[in-house]
């Protein structure tokens, strides 16, 4: 059997490999995902540039039969790396940001101060400092009254935006 140019180097998984890896995974309490996100911020993976959490996964759920040394050591030693007194918190790291509630009064506030001044959403979402995932559809949702909550640094931005736009009514 001869092996593909970009599987040379790669090892199979043993049992006590994957052992270990379910071991520290569940001890920490935090997914890959978290883990690798934490590993970037703290630059942990530097050996390495295939690493991702998705490959990682797959050497527990037994989709994946080889792996890279360096590659399993990386992520052993990024879990390794957790402070104990963060254990059980990984999945503040996931991706999911902050999200705070709309008040009842937003809407209408946003809709008044965009009329007053002849604003469209799109002139406001071109506004310096407006966060690159806050669109269109996010701001037509909040002035339809159809967004329980919205992510914090979105709802900043607009009340920014309104205050803003309130002041130069009051002139």
């Amino acid at each position: 059997m001869t092996v593909k140019k970009r599987h040379q180097g790669r090892i199979p998984i043993t049992e006590k490999m994957t052992n270990d890896l379910r071991a520290v995974k569940d001890k920490t309490g935090w997914s890959f995902i978290a883990l690798f996100k934490y590993a970037k911020e703290h630059k942990l993976f530097k050996e390495t540039k295939t690493l991702n959490a998705a490959s990682a996964g797959s050497w527990l759920n037994g989709h994946t039969k080889t792996l890279y040394l360096s590659d399993y050591r990386c992520v052993i030693s990024a879990y390794d790396h957790i402070p104990e007194q963060q254990y059980g918190h990984g999945r503040e790291l996931t991706f999911r940001k902050k999200r705070v509630l709309v008040p009842d009064s937003f809407p209408k506030r946003l809709s008044a101060a965009l009329q007053n001044t002849q604003m469209s959403v799109d002139k406001l979402l071109s506004y310096s400092g407006a966060p690159k995932s806050l669109t269109r559809g996010i701001v037509d949702r909040v002035l339809r009254d159809d967004a329980n909550t919205v992510q914090d640094e979105h709802f900043q931005h607009l009340l920014k935006i309104i205050e803003a736009l309130e002041a130069i009514n009051q002139d």
